[in-house]
């Protein structure tokens, strides 16, 4: 479990976060305990498999074409990716995909240097929370779509995270 967490970091994250080698290890010593006491090796797996099986595409009826399953979503769409996850990195995840062709999607990135830890760190959680919040006001209010631009506006290309 701490390969992968350890993977989940990129190298800005680790120099963002720890100043020095002893901070990073003592991290990894809280983390695998922490880790250690509260999760089943098994939940870790399944949760694993989750992740890296769901594919829309394969819904009975799509054949495997994952732009058409995409198209069929008439639900709106907050789809949250990390462009320095390394474990799922988003161009690899078919995220941008399914958000270039759900007719009501909108991406968020959450920038965070944390890889999908970056989803608990305070920006993380500020930008997640305002989204949420956001839309949910406007499922209330009975207004349609999102607010803001449907990829984030510092993104050069909206198919794919900057860099």
């Amino acid at each position: 479990m701490l390969i992968q967490n350890a993977f989940g970091i990129c190298a800005g994250g680790f120099q963002e976060m720890f100043a020095t080698a002893d901070q990073a290890r003592g991290f990894y010593r809280q983390s695998a305990e922490q880790i250690g006491n509260t999760t089943q090796a098994r939940d870790w797996i399944y949760r694993t498999w989750a992740i890296e099986s769901h594919d829309i595409a394969q819904t009975p009826g799509y054949d495997g074409d994952l732009i058409t399953a995409a198209r069929s979503i008439m639900a709106r769409l907050l789809l949250i990716p990390n462009c320095f996850d390394q474990l799922l990195p988003p161009g690899e995840s078919d995220v941008m995909t399914v958000a270039a062709h759900a007719p009501n999607a909108k991406i968020v990135d959450v920038d965070g240097l944390a890889g999908p830890g970056g989803t608990r760190a305070p920006r993380g959680i500020a930008t997640i929370t305002s989204e949420i919040r956001d839309l949910l006001q406007r499922i209330a209010d009975g207004r349609r779509g999102f607010s803001g631009p449907q990829y984030p506006r510092h993104w050069s290309r909206p198919d794919r995270c900057p860099g």
